[in-house]
């Protein structure tokens, strides 16, 4: 299986998460609160390809194709665009 040729379901997105840093650019600690910390992440598939979002890491699933780590979530669970 290509990664090219993934075409997730309907109201879903495939992203493909950055990595968790502890500490921002600027030096600020980042902590988490009681449900989790959000995680930002790249869509590489459908309508918002390339764009940079941040969701909840709770609430998706994560998968591996061709050594490439990637995650599904419902479109409606992006907390914001970046």
């Amino acid at each position: 299986m290509l990664l090219s040729d993934i075409v997730p379901a309907k109201g879903k997105i495939l992203i493909q998460k950055d990595a968790i840093a502890d500490k921002s650019k600027a030096g600020i600690i980042l902590g988490m609160n009681s449900k989790g910390r959000c995680v930002t992440s790249t869509v590489i598939s459908g309508k918002r390809k390339g764009e940079r979002i941040v969701f909840n890491p709770g609430i998706s699933s994560t998968f591996e194709v061709e050594g490439v780590k990637l995650t599904v979530i419902f479109e409606y669970d992006v907390v914001a665009t970046i």
